[in-house]
C-alpha cells in the first residue's frame, strides 16, 4: 500500500542527510595500496619514481536531491535514512536496536539456527496479523547500511546478551539471503560478520607455560651438569 505520510518522513530525513553531507559528495575511505613498499622492510625492487595511486572505496554514493519516492529511488532513499540511524546508533535505546534486528530477520525472509520454531504463523492464527515477517528486496544500497547496523549491535560496546543473540540471528539470516542472490559483496560481508560472531562466542584458551618451563629447567640443569663435569 502507498504510505504517503511515511514516505514524506523518509524524504524529509533524506533531504536532511543530503544537506548535511553536501551536494555531490560521496563518503569514501582510503585503503592501503599493497603495491607500495612497506616502511618496515627494504624493497627488493627499487620503487618507481611515480607514486602508486591510493585505492578509494565508496561507503556511500553521493546523495542527489529527490522530491518524490519512486520505485527506482526507494532503496537509495531508505539506505540514506538508515545511514543517519547508524550515525546515532551509540545513543539509541536498547529497544530500538532489538526491534531493528527483528525487522532485519523479517526482511530477509529466512530462518536462523537460533530459531526454535518456524517464524511463519498460520493464516488462521490471530498473531499472524501482527507478525513482522515481510520479505523485501534488498539491493546493495539497502543491504550495506542494514549490515553495518547489525554489525554495530553485534560487535559494538554493549552489555546486553539478548541484543547480541538477536544480532547474531539477524546476521545469519542476512547471510542466507545473500547466498540466495549470489552477490559477491553481500556474501563476503555477511560471511565475515557471521564468523566474527562465532569468534566472540568461543572462549580464548589461556596459554599454559608449565610444560615449557619444566623443559627449559631440565635443559638448564643438563647444561650446568655438563659445565661442572668439564671443569672437573
Amino acid at each position: 500500500k502507498p504510505l504517503a505520510g511515511f514516505e514524506a518522513v523518509l524524504l524529509a530525513l533524506y533531504a536532511h542527510a543530503a544537506a548535511q553531507r553536501g551536494s555531490g559528495e560521496a563518503e569514501t575511505v582510503s585503503l592501503p595500496n599493497l603495491a607500495n613498499p612497506s616502511v618496515y622492510h627494504d624493497a627488493k625492487v627499487p620503487p618507481k619514481t611515480k607514486a602508486a595511486e591510493l585505492d578509494v572505496a565508496v561507503l556511500s554514493p553521493a546523495l542527489e536531491p529527490h522530491g518524490t519516492m519512486r520505485a527506482t529511488r526507494r532503496a537509495r532513499i531508505v539506505g540514506a535514512v538508515l545511514e543517519l540511524y547508524h550515525g546515532k546508533l551509540a545513543i539509541m535505546p536498547l529497544s530500538s536496536k532489538m526491534e531493528f534486528c527483528e525487522f532485519c530477520v523479517a526482511w530477509t525472509g529466512n530462518r536462523s539456527k537460533l530459531d526454535d520454531k518456524p517464524r511463519v504463523a498460520a493464516a488462521s492464527e490471530p498473531a499472524a496479523a501482527e507478525e513482522k515477517l515481510r520479505r523485501v528486496p534488498l539491493p546493495w544500497e539497502l543491504f550495506q547500511p542494514v549490515l553495518r547496523i547489525v554489525a554495530h549491535c553485534l560487535l559494538g560496546p554493549t552489555n546486553s546478551d539478548e541484543l547480541k543473540t538477536q544480532a547474531t540471528r539477524a546476521a545469519e539470516c542476512m547471510y542466507w539471503r545473500a547466498a540466495e542472490t549470489m552477490d559477491a559483496r553481500s556474501v563476503l560481508a555477511t560471511r565475515s560478520l557471521v564468523r566474527l560472531s562465532q569468534m566472540t562466542e568461543e572462549p580464548i584458551p589461556e596459554p599454559s607455560f608449565s610444560g615449557a618451563v619444566e623443559t627449559n629447567m631440565a635443559e638448564l640443569e643438563a647444561m650446568r651438569a655438563n659445565i661442572l663435569s668439564n671443569k672437573n
